[in-house]
């Protein structure tokens, strides 16, 4: 008989329900447990590597043993679209290839086969959207926004394969439905058109099918309730990690910069310390609240004084891969290191900057900042009698052009040998991007697009 003949039994004996159903259990399980061998993978890989530098550790150091091409071979776009496509391909070999690891003969046991997979993957479509407590972010190291393009992929699987289990019950039929309306809402277009109305759906739905699926079927209430507990452990570790502070907003004079003044309690500023470059998230919990009205005022133009009371913000964070992904740049893996910054990029330039001075102060730095007028600059240099003690100002170009940026980079690796470490961060449009500027190997070069939110 074909692979694809099938018979669809009715009436099936209890034997045959009690085999189907071990069946089923263990297709869910091995499901389950695959989708963590990539972080034992990368474990495994690190501690290999780990292993072969300690054997090696007495040959010499080469801090760029591939030429610039290798490093370089693409822009940010192209190197998040193989990564997705790499995530992408794994999942779609993993979870397809249990479905049919062995080939069901009764047509119904392989839908149910479909099901019990797709719903054993919420608990790490869960994981892969947590901010805290996320095992993959941790093995990557990257972050949960870099993770988003892959629960996403996870999300459009999991929809296919319940697509293909269909219903048999009101309960699994109406999650699927609301499944149809979460993955209608996720699309690109929608997201652009109206975020609120992607987010609501999101909630609405994340939070009404894990009890429609529950009664749906009893086999898959241990991968339901995993999804839960997962969601709330982070809820509760991020609400623990928030710190609640009040806040001024005022507009910075001669630009349209949104400034916000707050007072952060000694463990947050600890955690900034450790993690420069980090962003933070600010809530605001009150709709039409004293922000709103505060924001509404600075743009109807009383941009000349602050608001006189001072504003209830909830602050999040610190978030971002940039203390994850880079190694400690003042402990002497580099020769030099070279931070370009366009606009509010400071936001994320300054701290390494301060961070790397603080830490050996004749350690060899440079930062490049461009911005559109002098009084950009001003938020960066408030609150220190000497300008000096914040960012040290050795050149102040006054171009209405473009900044020469390959200028910079050139300057960067002039005067060094050819074991000269160079390393090279940049913040900013994209207009900036600097893949183009180096003539020489880099040691690393990592383009961190639009990160205006950094503090």
């Amino acid at each position: 008989m074909a692979w694809w003949h099938f018979e669809i039994n009715l009436e099936p004996t209890k034997a045959e329900k009690v085999a189907r159903r071990a069946v089923l259990d263990r297709y869910g399980r091995y499901a389950f447990a695959s989708a963590f061998v990539p972080i034992l993978l990368v474990l495994l890989y690190r501690l290999a590597k780990r292993a072969l530098a300690l054997w090696q550790r007495e040959q010499a150091y080469d801090a760029a043993p591939q030429w610039r091409s290798d490093y370089d071979a693409g822009d940010t776009r192209r190197k998040a679209l193989a990564q997705a496509m790499v995530g992408s391909l794994e999942q779609l070999i993993r979870m397809p290839g249990l479905a049919f690891l062995t080939r069901a003969v009764d047509f119904l046991h392989l839908t149910k086969r479909f099901g019990i997979i797709g719903v054993s993957q919420l608990p790490i479509q869960h994981l892969l959207s947590l901010k805290t407590i996320n095992p993959y972010a941790a093995a990557f190291r990257t972050s949960h926004e870099d993770l988003n393009r892959f629960h996403r992929v996870l999300g459009r699987l999991i929809f296919i394969l319940l697509w293909l289990h269909l219903f048999d019950v009101f309960a699994g039929l109406s999650a699927f439905t609301l499944y149809h309306v979460l993955y209608g809402t996720s699309l690109t277009v929608v997201r652009q058109w109206s975020y609120r109305l992607f987010f609501i759906t999101h909630l609405f739905v994340v939070f009404v099918t894990p009890g429609m699926i529950f009664i749906h079927a009893t086999p898959t209430r241990p991968y339901i309730l995993s999804s839960i507990v997962f969601f709330v452990v982070d809820l509760a570790v991020r609400r623990f990690a928030t710190s609640l502070s009040s806040a001024t907003v005022e507009i910075i004079q001669g630009t349209n910069l949104v400034k916000i003044s707050a007072t952060l309690p000694e463990r947050k500023l600890k955690q900034l310390g450790e993690r420069p470059g980090s962003h933070l998230v600010l809530v605001a919990r009150l709709r039409q609240g004293p922000l709103t009205r505060r924001l509404l005022e600075l743009g109807r133009g009383a941009h000349g004084e602050t608001l006189a009371s001072r504003i209830p913000l909830s602050i999040e964070g610190p978030y971002g891969t940039i203390a994850k992904k880079f190694p400690n740049l003042a402990s002497g893996d580099v020769d030099k290191v070279l931070l370009v910054a366009g606009g509010v990029g400071a936001t994320f330039a300054i701290p390494i900057y301060k961070a790397l001075k603080a830490a050996d102060a004749s350690i060899n730095v440079e930062l490049v900042w461009a911005v559109r007028s002098a009084s950009e600059v001003s938020w960066a240099l408030a609150g220190s009698s000497n300008p000096s003690e914040t960012v040290s100002s050795s050149r102040l170009l006054d171009d209405p052009s473009r900044p020469n940026l390959k200028q910079f980079v050139d300057e960067a690796f002039k005067g060094g040998n050819e074991d000269q470490r160079v390393a090279v961060l940049v913040c900013g449009p994209e207009e900036m991007g600097l893949r183009s500027g180096p003539g020489k190997s880099w040691l690393y070069l990592e383009y961190l697009d639009r990160e205006s939110s950094h503090a």
